[in-house]
């Protein structure tokens, strides 16, 4: 681990820090029990999501989502395909998001309260007059 000395105390530096990583799909397993295939993320033991073949139609499936629900039927490809973008996104989401507060979200929502000035508050007004003077 590497240490900073600043004003006398020691400090991490951000270079030290396990940096958050993106997962592919190269980081996914499958692995087939009891006509059912689990998707895995590398070794670990409980399963991301499951794709299990349609009770009353032969040759579609199912995926099972882990609070318990169900997809729509699709065949074996596109439920493969819909369970892996499933699995990554939710194992990308922690990493890429942003704070609600950010300075650019802070920038964002006071531009939007800011009373429009130039072109677009001469063009409202315009187009409040137009109105009036139809209706």
């Amino acid at each position: 681990m590497a240490y900073t000395k600043t004003a006398g105390t020691c400090g991490v530096t951000a270079a030290s820090q396990k940096p958050k990583t993106i997962v592919g799909r190269d980081r996914l397993n499958w692995h087939r029990a009891d006509g059912r295939l689990f998707l895995f993320h590398r070794n670990n033991h409980n399963p991301l999501v499951t794709v299990e073949p349609d009770s009353k139609y032969p040759g579609m499936y199912r995926i099972r989502f882990p609070d318990g629900g169900l997809s729509d039927m699709v065949n074996l490809t596109r439920a493969k395909d819909a369970a892996s973008a499933f699995a990554l996104r939710s194992l990308n989401s922690a990493p890429q998001e942003t704070p609600p507060d950010g300075p650019y979200v802070r920038q964002k929502r006071a531009a939007a309260h800011e009373p429009r000035t130039g072109f677009l508050a001469e063009g409202r007004e315009a187009s409040q007059q137009h109105q009036r003077a139809v209706g």
